[in-house]
Parts: structure tokens; sequence; C-alpha cells
């Protein structure tokens, strides 16, 4: 890693930090912008009441979206803003969760743009974001795919029926270097119930002169077309134990990694060898739109599983490529996104 990203790296990692030993809770919105008069987050340590009386601020009134600047046109949920208090969690764990998390991210600089929390469909989403298009929205078109960008949007969900009850815990968060380097993003979502279901990702992008060059994701799966079939790979315990895998050390991360590559080489060549994946004859295409029957499936024949083996290859070797050579960048950028203090999942789900 060049010292140009290593310093990119370290100011991400020094405010997220700063937001994260941050005392104060999350502060709330009433739904409208911030005008001129709403005091400032303080930023300096404040004198124990025991020795100075000090005015309590009215929380209500600052801007949840912290330094960061406003949006400069309307967004989705522009109509439908939410205050925190408004927000009855199924979970108290979630809330606390939730809570956390919020307050290490609503400290993002004036390089951020910030979008309030508001409601629209099953979601009730904040967000921060930076990097081109960054003020027009934040995870439109290629807002998340362009040297420089930076991105956390976490949600609640809910069901209109219910309303204001939320359920779930779901978030996403990353960054991509501008130059050179190792991009990161973390996914989690937990009781997405019928909405989004539960998932965890990290993925992995080594860029070189602005370009994204390899890239790895390790979750709870990983999958391979064979024919007309995907062939799964199943990632061993829950998705917490994933998790404290991926960020205990580079060493166990990039043991995380070489295991779910190899197990999917494997299941690979178990399917190729017991002639398991199919592919369809179809009859005649008659015309008008409609797709040809599917006569009979038949196995892959011995260039097609040939192919086959030459495909996963080409994808594989770079993959333990980044793996090998940049385990500890990787294993670093994910601790910038997300330090201990601001998540830490328990180990059951």
């Amino acid at each position: 890693m060049t010292r140009q990203n290593q310093i990119t790296f370290l100011s991400t990692s020094a405010l997220l930090a700063i937001a994260c030993s941050a005392s104060a809770p999350s502060a709330t919105t009433q739904g409208t912008e911030a005008s001129s008069d709403i005091p400032s987050v303080p930023t300096t340590p404040q004198t124990p009441a025991a020795e100075t009386k000090v005015t309590p601020i009215d929380r209500s009134r600052l801007p949840e979206t912290g330094p960061a600047s406003a949006p400069k046109s309307k967004f989705v949920g522009a109509d439908d803003l939410v205050n925190r208090d408004t927000l009855k969690f199924a979970s108290p764990a979630h809330a606390a969760a939730y809570d956390k998390l919020e307050a290490c991210f609503v400290r993002y600089g004036e390089d951020w743009t910030a979008y309030p929390r508001r409601r629209f469909g099953n979601f009730v989403n904040i967000e921060w974001c930076r990097g081109q298009g960054s003020h027009l929205n934040c995870a439109g078109g290629n807002t998340r795919k362009v040297p420089g960008a930076g991105w956390t949007s976490l949600e609640a969900l809910q069901y209109e029926r219910s309303w204001p009850q939320v359920f779930g815990l779901s978030f996403t968060t990353g960054q991509i270097p501008e130059q050179e380097g190792i991009a990161v993003a973390f996914a989690w979502t937990q009781d997405g119930q019928s909405v989004i279901g539960d998932h965890i990702s990290a993925t992995f992008q080594e860029v070189q002169d602005g370009k994204i060059v390899s890239k790895l994701t390790l979750s709870m799966g990983q999958g391979f077309a064979l024919g007309e079939k995907r062939v799964e790979s199943t990632t061993k315990g829950t998705a917490a134990e994933l998790y404290y895998r991926l960020t205990a050390s580079p060493a166990t991360l990039r043991a995380e990694a070489t295991r779910q590559l190899d197990g999917l080489e494997s299941v690979v060549e178990e399917a190729l060898v017991a002639d398991m994946p199919r592919k369809c004859v179809y009859g005649p295409y008659k015309g008008g739109g409609i797709p040809p029957r599917c006569i009979k499936k038949v196995a892959l024949d011995e260039s097609e599983k040939t192919e086959a083996r030459e495909l996963l290859e080409r994808i594989l070797a770079p993959q333990r490529k980044l793996i090998a050579e940049h385990a500890d960048a990787m294993h670093a950028g994910l601790l910038e996104l997300l330090p201990a203090e601001c998540w830490a999942p328990t180990r059951t789900p």
C-alpha cells in the first residue's frame, strides 16, 4: 500500500475513531433542515457538571447528520422525514446497535453529504456519502464505484400496517481510494424478514491507477454457474462468526478467504466428475417470442467441462493473489470502516 493511500485510510479511520469515542447520545431531527441558529455539536470535552454548571443542549434541534453537508436538491423520502424517537424497535438489541452505529457515522466531515432519516417503501433510511454525485444521491448510478467514493447507509425496516414499529438492522459502508490501494465495502442485514432477509458480505478490490483490477467478496456462500445450474459452497458457522473471522487478524482473514475459494473449487470439481451439472437440449423455436421448450437435460461434454474449469481458474487466480498480497491492507480497511467500538455483533445470528 502506498503512503498516499495509507494517509487516505488513516484520515477516515481517525474520523470514525473520533465518532466512536464521543460519549454524547445521537441527535434526533424534527424533520426539517437545520437553520443557522441551531447550535453546533461540541467538539471539545465539556467541563464536568460538578465543577461548572452547563446549560444542556436541546438535542431535538440538532441536525442528526452532524458536520456533513446537506443535499443540494430534493431526495427520495424528503417528504417523509422521521424523528429517531418515533421508531419503535421490535428488538432492544437492534435498537442499541442501531444507535451505536449512528453515533459513529453521524460525525462524518464536511466533504460528506448527509441524507436525514426518512421513510420510503419498507425502509427507514439515513445515509452519508462523498464523491461523484453524492450531493444528489448516495446510492444511485456509479456513486459507489468511482475512485474517491465513500458511503454509509443505516436502515431499519417497517410494514405500513404496523408503523411506527420497525424491525431488523441493516447497514452498508465502504470506501474506494483515489488512485492506488484496497477498496473495502461491508454489508450486514439481520432479521430483515420478507423484505431483505439476512445477509453479510465483505468486498475487497485492488485499485491501480484509479481502476479496479481484482475483486473478492466473502460471504456465507460462494457460487459458480455450471451448465444451467449454480453450484454453491456454504461457509461454516453463523454470520457473526464469519464477521469475527474476517476481523480478528490478517491471518484469520486470509485463512477464511482461502477456505472459501478452495471450497468453491472443490464443489465445482465434484459436480463435474459426477456429471451433476446438466444442460438443456431445446426444441425448435416456433416464433412469437416464446422460448423453445427444454426437451431433455444432458451432462456437459468434456470440452464444456474443460472450459468450466478454465473459467473458474481465471476467476479464482486474481482473487487468490489479492488475498495473498494484500491481507494486511484488507484487514486494516475493514477495521477502519467498522471499529470494534462501533460494531460488535452477537455470536448467535
